[in-house]
């Protein structure tokens, strides 16, 4: 629950103050130096089954019949495996970003999507259930990457308080909510209660119950002072039969860009990504400005259905950095729709930002590192607005 009085620290600045930098670079420090201790174990196993199907097919390529559907399924092995120790060097990328605060309205509910994919692995490995509670965008401004931060910190904790949890019972719900001036995004796991003497100290600087080098004790105190950087509020509850929550609190922004709005004629949009979540929360906002959306999980179906829609207004493509079928998709779309068509590129690969002469270059109209924030929005509702007059031109 936000606190009455908060501290007047206005985000019309651009830089964090000093003692929060030092903060932010302690922690930035100790957590990259842990990924470095992990990263070899992290990359390791990825890499020796990438290398173990490369030498299988090595061995096809000398049989009399070249069975191409045992070798197309070895290639999909090998890219699975480059995909999670892309997310990897993804995460360090991101992690070692400049501390200038960038500040846009973006959904707070994307960001949170970020911080789930990068834990994807530890997710999964531990087989803890993420329920996602999305209903409407959250519109916060932020700096998007430092948030992110602060919700991998708490997801880390809830799945390190998760560990002793008995296997099939280990739980986390990710909600959001209004109230009152505020925009609240909720973390709660079933782990066990923090105890009432830890409870009391777990804000404060280098305070912590890991062991040795599995943590710093700044993860919560830097997350804290971050909040209140943007003019925010941490919180959290521990109650027996309850388990535990984290609240991050947001003052709303004057303007919400995803208001519901009344549109005419302007076509459907097409969003092809292959996160069910994502395209929950696109689909939401195309849908409240008005437009008709169809949401797609890959590629091949999305190209499908797009042959029998009488008009589309645009296309947004989620993209893998590295991967053939992203590529592929693009210069499809682009033969489908014709010249005219507009075909958005959407990724939350950092690497994807250097890519975009390429994409550009196969066909993308444009392309946005996600989360995609209300400025984009606001350029690709212009393009869709002057484009969508005349009927798109296809190609067969």
């Amino acid at each position: 629950m936000p606190k009455a009085k908060r501290p007047k620290i206005s985000i019309l600045h651009d830089e964090i103050p000093p003692h929060v930098q030092e903060f932010m670079h302690l922690t930035r420090l100790a957590e990259m130096g842990r990924l470095a201790a992990n990263v070899a174990h992290e990359i390791n196993n990825p890499l020796m089954v990438a290398q173990g199907f490369a030498e299988n097919i090595e061995l096809l390529l000398d049989h009399p019949d070249l069975p191409r559907d045992e070798m197309r399924l070895q290639v999909l092995e090998i890219i699975k495996a480059c995909q999670r120790m892309s997310r990897i060097v993804n995460k360090m990328n991101r992690m070692s970003r400049s501390q200038k605060l960038r500040l846009f309205v973006v959904d707070l509910a994307e960001v949170a999507l970020n911080a789930v994919d990068f834990l994807k692995t530890q997710l999964t490995d531990l087989e803890a259930v993420v329920d996602f509670d999305f209903e409407h965008p959250m519109p916060i401004k932020c700096d998007a990457v430092q948030v992110e931060q602060i919700l991998l910190n708490i997801l880390s904790n809830a799945l390190f308080a998760l560990e002793n949890q008995d296997e099939g019972n280990r739980k986390i719900r990710i909600s959001f909510e209004k109230f009152g001036k505020w925009q609240q995004i909720k973390i709660w796991n079933n782990g066990p209660v923090i105890p009432q003497n830890v409870q009391a100290q777990i804000m404060s600087p280098f305070f912590t119950t890991k062991a040795e080098g599995e943590g710093t004790g700044l993860g919560l105190a830097v997350s804290k002072a971050i909040m209140e950087v943007h003019g925010g509020d941490l919180s959290f509850k521990s109650e027996a039969g309850y388990g535990t929550e984290f609240c991050l609190a947001f003052p709303r922004p004057k303007k919400d860009p995803w208001q519901e709005q009344v549109r005419h004629n302007k076509g459907t949009i097409v969003i092809i990504d292959r996160q069910v979540n994502y395209r929950r929360t696109l689909h939401e906002k195309f849908r409240l400005l008005g437009f008709r959306v169809e949401a797609f999980a890959d590629i091949t179906s999305g190209m499908e259905a797009l042959k029998n829609m009488p008009q589309v207004g645009g296309v947004l493509l989620d993209v893998v950095p590295g991967q053939r079928t992203s590529t592929d998709a693009i210069r499809e779309l682009r033969h489908h729709m014709g010249p005219t068509g507009l075909i958005f590129t959407m990724s939350n690969f950092a690497s994807a930002r250097d890519l975009r002469g390429e994409l550009k270059a196969l066909g993308a109209s444009e392309c946005f590192e996600k989360p995609i924030h209300a400025d984009n929005f606001t350029f690709i509702l212009k393009l869709l607005d002057s484009g969508l007059d005349a009927p798109v031109k296809r190609t067969s």
